[in-house]
């Protein structure tokens, strides 16, 4: 038997032996997300468990000294498909971590309500909710919806390919049918230090309040929150991150005038975060789209009562515990954050986000990463793929020739 088999008989037997080349995109931790949130705490975890983890966002490391590799993220392709590509030159096995939203059933509307709240906030007509939705309406069916974002051959030559729930492994099945495999790993939750929410009540004066914590920008959904809840006296409090991907957009909702009190804070520290969702009456998150939304995660293992949006995966997690909405219903998210906010906590809720941890998803990707290494069989030497990627400006044929490892591009 080679050296590269016994190194997959070695790991199978023994998971603290295992040792993982994990590679993402090279903006990681500039343009922090949930997929460095994610991507950072399993690492850990994995570690803690005794697997040897090496991290390479810029694709220097060869993943012939590494039993597998861990990519992540189907929202950058271009660098999803290189360290496909390379994985597959090397003969080495690779699952990825797809984070694969429904784009086609969510894109163009997201950005469409998004121009419509822009439109209403700076402009002076008293037009009803209606005629803003019928315009909405009229423009979708005039609009040709954005394909998904192409990931065909890290999709067909992955081991595996790992959702974060219930619904984005049907997506995968639907979208990739010839992918191997698929399974589901729940993300675990970040453990924020116990803080009293007088913290930030006092810092900020505001108390009993609606929090929002994310990104400000178009598919995290706030100004529809604020929208909805314009005529209503409650305190909303949006704690936004360090960048946006919207600059107009979150300008707009920095002005955004409603009856009760909006106030924006950023680059919080843990216990001030922490404070904050102690004092929340409800989190609310009417996202376009989220894998899972680990901040509503965050809120609940705090206390507080949880409003998500339908779209995503935060079901296969949180259940019938928390109230959803609709992100393109201003009526749905107005009845899901009051409903909330008029209910007691919910202890059920609670003591269910905190059974999430990043040491069980740790232990779901050492059972994934052993089945895929079980599953390395050598294709057959004729075998070949031929894959149609949509550019802006030309469609490539790309063959995958597995014969002699070579991407042809005709």
């Amino acid at each position: 038997m080679d050296e590269k088999n016994n190194s997959y008989k070695r790991s199978l037997n023994r998971s603290t032996d295992l040792r993982i080349l994990v590679q993402a995109r090279e903006n990681l931790f500039i343009n922090h997300g949930g997929d460095t949130v994610a991507l950072e705490s399993s690492n850990e975890a994995l570690r803690n468990l005794g697997v040897e983890v090496v991290l390479d966002i810029q694709g220097k490391e060869n993943p012939k000294n590494f039993d597998l590799v861990h990519i992540y993220n189907f929202s950058t392709p271009q660098a999803i498909e290189q360290f496909a590509i390379n994985a597959v030159e090397k003969d080495v096995p690779f699952v990825v971590t797809t984070l694969y939203e429904d784009r086609i059933n969510f894109f163009t509307h997201m950005h469409i309500y998004a121009s419509l709240i822009l439109h209403i906030e700076s402009s002076r007509e008293k037009i009803s909710w209606e005629q803003y939705k019928q315009y909405a309406l009229n423009t979708l069916n005039d609009t040709k919806n954005i394909v998904n974002i192409d990931n065909q051959i890290a999709a067909t030559y992955a081991k595996v390919l790992i959702s974060s729930g219930i619904k984005e492994s049907y997506l995968l099945r639907r979208d990739f049918p010839n992918s191997k495999n698929i399974e589901s790993c729940f993300f675990g939750s970040s453990r924020l230090p116990k803080v009293s929410k007088k913290l930030f009540e006092e810092k900020y004066n505001i108390k009993d309040y609606i929090l929002s914590v994310g990104r400000i920008e178009v598919r995290k959904n706030q100004g529809m929150l604020l929208y909805a809840l314009k005529d209503e006296d409650i305190p909303i409090v949006l704690v936004a991150g360090k960048m946006t991907y919207n600059p107009d957009y979150e300008e707009c909702i920095s002005r955004f005038k409603r009856k009760g009190r909006t106030i924006v804070v950023k680059n919080l520290s843990p216990e001030m975060l922490a404070s904050a969702y102690a004092g929340a009456k409800v989190h609310a998150l009417p996202s376009w789209y989220e894998l899972p939304g680990l901040v509503s995660l965050e809120a609940a293992i705090n206390g507080a009562n949880v409003v998500a949006s339908n779209y995503g995966t935060i079901d296969s997690y949180l259940s019938n515990t928390i109230n959803y909405c609709e992100p393109d219903c201003i009526y749905s998210i107005k009845n899901a954050v009051l409903n909330a906010y008029n209910s007691k906590p919910n202890a059920s809720l609670q003591e269910l986000a905190a059974s999430f941890t990043w040491e069980s998803t740790a232990r779901r990707l050492i059972s994934i990463y052993e089945y895929a290494l079980k599953k390395n069989e050598v294709p057959s030497s004729n075998k070949s793929i031929k894959i149609e990627v949509n550019n802006s400006s030309s469609k490539i044929i790309r063959e995958l020739n597995l014969k002699n490892n070579e991407l042809l591009t005709t």
